[in-house]
C-alpha cells in the first residue's frame, strides 16, 4: 500500500535541538532526506553519490554534513531509516486501512439490505407508463 500523505508535524523540527543547531545547508539535506524516505517506503540504500546528487550538493560538501547529522537516522545493512518517518508511515498506513475498513463495511451494510427479493419487488415497483416528450424520459408511476 502506497502512502501519498503524511502529517509532517513542524513542530517537531522546529523543537528539536539538533535540527536547531544545524546550517542551512545541513537543514536542506536533513530534510531532503526525510522527505526522501517519506517518498520511499521509509528506507533508502546508504549510497553517498547518489544522495549528494539528491540533496544537490558536492560529494565532498555531502560527506562533511552527512557526518554531522547521521546520528538522526538508523543505519543498518547499507539501508538509511528514519525513526519518525517509521512511525508516521505506519501511522499513516493504519489510518487509511482504518478508513478502508469502514468505508467496505458501509457498502456491505448498505448492499445487504437490497437482497436479490427486495431488488426484485423495487424493479416491479418502478415499472410504469413511458411518455417521451422533448427527447426528456417521464416516468409515471401506477
Amino acid at each position: 500500500m502506497k502512502i501519498d500523505f503524511v502529517q509532517l508535524e513542524s513542530k517537531a523540527f522546529l523543537t528539536d535541538i539538533d535540527f536547531g543547531k544545524m546550517s542551512a545547508a545541513e537543514r536542506g539535506v536533513y530534510c531532503t532526506l526525510i522527505f526522501y524516505l517519506y517518498c520511499n517506503d521509509g528506507k533508502c540504500e546508504i549510497d553517498p553519490p547518489a544522495l549528494s546528487r539528491l540533496c544537490n550538493c558536492k560529494n565532498r560538501e555531502f560527506g562533511k554534513i552527512w557526518e554531522k547529522i547521521a546520528k538522526k537516522f538508523q543505519t543498518r545493512n547499507g539501508v538509511i531509516k528514519h525513526k519518525r518517518v517509521t512511525r508516521e508511515l505506519r501511522r499513516a498506513k493504519k489510518f487509511r486501512q482504518a478508513k478502508r475498513r469502514a468505508g467496505l463495511s458501509g457498502a456491505k451494510k448498505r448492499w445487504q439490505k437490497d437482497d436479490i427479493a427486495d431488488s426484485n419487488a423495487i424493479a416491479q415497483k418502478r415499472k410504469g407508463n413511458v411518455i417521451e416528450k422533448e427527447r426528456y424520459l417521464v416516468f409515471e408511476y401506477v
